[in-house]
């Protein structure tokens, strides 16, 4: 049996490391990832109170740059 994957309901300090395990995943099974409350202050955010994106958002556009290189 093959199946396909998504990962929800994480947190902004392991967003790279989720992203790429989902990526990497054989057959191109990887659906994707959802981040849990990306404006949740305590615990880590992508936004701020004021609803500014926090430096933290910065690694999707690293992700999307890099993945783009790979081909995927």
């Amino acid at each position: 049996m093959s199946c396909e994957m998504a990962v929800v309901e994480y947190t902004v300090p392991n967003v790279r490391t989720i992203n790429d395990v989902v990526r990497g995943l054989p057959k191109g099974k990887g659906l994707g990832t959802f981040i849990w409350e990306p404006t949740k202050w305590r615990g880590g955010a992508l936004f701020d109170r004021e609803g500014k994106t926090k430096v933290e958002i910065d690694v999707y556009a690293k992700m999307f740059k890099d993945y783009r290189k790979q081909g995927r």
